[in-house]
């Protein structure tokens, strides 16, 4: 059997090596530079993003918010914390060529082999199952054995047909684009001598709130999550806006960017799964996915397109940026986004998780 997951693992992380390899080495002009940045984006927060997700996902159900935010903690220290400082360090000692080429040499001795062991597809291809949970413990009462085919998830065309994904995808959307601006133009809108304060403290913050969500998602609808970080993320961009030279406010600003972060890191993982099932689930977030990478490719554009000398122009663009996450927490507000399957049983007596025993029910069937 092809775990497809695992090739894509195995695909992504070796073509991410050699292009951190070739491009290191070839790139002379704005051009191939530009495409190399594209790769990076499609390749590591793009692919590998989603393909991590996607596992998570596939192998816990009852713990699915938990994982999540458990994997989220590395990715938010990795990406706005350690892996910057270092990669910086490394562009002042051996150049920036050198220390991509370090990179796609990590890359290939290191990542790729842990994908080749560690990448599987689902529990139920190794005789397990989501949650490490058994048949035995969770059995379903006699007349209820047959399960019903739309519990296992919709397709693509369903859930387009739905406003959830385009609430969500639009939310991850804005988020993307709105984070990546202000990481690429941050320091332009804070004082000079805070940017290590900023990146440290943005940093706590983002892991202390992806955890917490992880936790919180498996209690919550995930709309009470989105929305309040949307506007988390409103507010922090306001507060760095109209405090450009204040060291206390522009730390309090990062403290609420970071959680903002925290919390979309892993609505932007987790949420598809949860509103949609794992059937179909490649598809769907593979295109909610580059939805999400195609904003942060144009978060760039709105502050570097305009003179960065020009107070005003930059008080105006900012403004508008920050008034899209409040255009879609309102959005966000006044869709259901109930899960496919009720986290609880129709009396509301066990707080098991009716997905996981729906599948447990749908094995057993299959054995007998």
């Amino acid at each position: 059997v092809v775990e497809k997951l695992r090739v894509a693992g195995l695909a992504n992380a070796s073509a991410m090596a050699f292009a951190c390899l070739l491009f290191s080495r070839v790139t002379k002009e704005a051009a191939s530079l530009t495409i190399f940045f594209y790769l990076l984006r499609f390749l590591g927060q793009g692919g590998m993003q989603l393909i991590g997700t996607n596992l998570i996902s596939n192998w816990w159900i009852r713990r699915r918010g938990l994982m999540q935010g458990i994997s989220g903690v590395g990715l938010a220290i990795s990406m706005t914390g350690l892996f910057p400082i270092v990669a910086r360090m490394g562009c002042e000692s051996i150049g920036w060529r050198g220390t991509f080429t370090v990179i796609g040499v990590v890359l290939l001795v290191v990542f790729v082999p842990l994908c080749a062991i560690f990448f599987c597809e689902t529990p139920e291809m190794y005789g397990l199952k989501p949650d490490n949970s058994s048949s035995a413990s969770d059995p379903l009462e006699s007349g209820k054995e047959k399960v019903e085919a739309s519990l296992e998830g919709k397709t693509l065309g369903e859930a387009l047909r739905t406003l959830d994904f385009y609430a969500v995808t639009g939310s991850c959307l804005v988020w993307a684009l709105n984070a990546t601006g202000l990481f690429f133009h941050l320091t332009r809108m804070i004082p000079h001598n805070a940017t290590a304060q900023v990146y440290l403290t943005s940093s706590i913050s983002s892991a202390t709130f992806t955890l917490f969500v992880g936790f919180l998602f498996d209690k919550i609808n995930p709309k009470w999550i989105i929305a309040p970080a949307l506007l988390l993320q409103s507010l922090s961009i306001y507060l760095l806006n109209i405090n450009m030279k204040g060291l206390f406010l522009t730390i309090v600003a990062a403290g609420i960017f970071g959680a903002s972060n925290g919390c979309m890191n892993n609505m932007s993982g987790l949420i598809h799964a949860h509103l949609f099932g794992r059937k179909h689930l490649g598809k769907i977030s593979g295109l909610a996915y580059s939805c999400m990478v195609t904003g942060s490719a144009l978060g760039p554009l709105p502050l570097g397109l305009i003179d960065p000398d020009n107070v005003r122009q930059q008080t105006t663009v900012t403004y508008v940026l920050s008034l899209l996450p409040i255009l879609f927490s309102i959005f966000v507000t006044f869709c259901k986004m109930n899960p496919l399957v009720p986290r609880t049983d129709s009396a509301g007596e066990t707080k098991e998780n009716v997905e996981m025993r729906h599948l447990l029910a749908a094995e057993d069937v299959d054995n007998e």
